[in-house]
């Protein structure tokens, strides 16, 4: 974890749909992991503001302010299902002790989930 606040940039070409959670938020997203690394969005709970700005199933998170999602299982050495969720969740409560509010980078869904 120790290189969590190094800055990295996104392929050009990636196209972000980006939302914005201010601290004492509930954010609203269910997320599980991907099997190449990252997170999805499972769910999207109704009147959150995670519903009010957009985010749907589907959706991969990319980035979290500057630290790409990716890196954080790399760099935790792990990519146990439940270790990335609770690294990711970890990182955007990091951001918020530092700052009054937080970004998230995510791409449109390529795909959609069946139940």
């Amino acid at each position: 974890m120790e290189n969590r606040n190094v800055k990295k940039q996104l392929h050009r070409k990636t196209k972000a749909f980006i939302a914005t959670f201010n601290a004492g938020e509930k954010i609203g997203l269910e997320l599980i992991p991907k099997k190449k690394g990252g997170v999805i969005i499972k769910n999207v709970l109704e009147n959150t503001p995670a519903k009010r700005q957009g985010l749907s199933k589907g959706m991969s998170l990319l980035k979290i302010d500057d630290v790409i999602v990716d890196t954080i299982a790399k760099e935790n050495g792990k990519n146990a299902t439940s270790t990335i969720i609770q690294e990711v969740i970890q990182t955007i409560h990091q951001v918020l002790k530092s700052k009054s509010s937080v970004r998230l980078f995510f791409t449109k869904p390529t795909f959609y989930f069946t139940n």
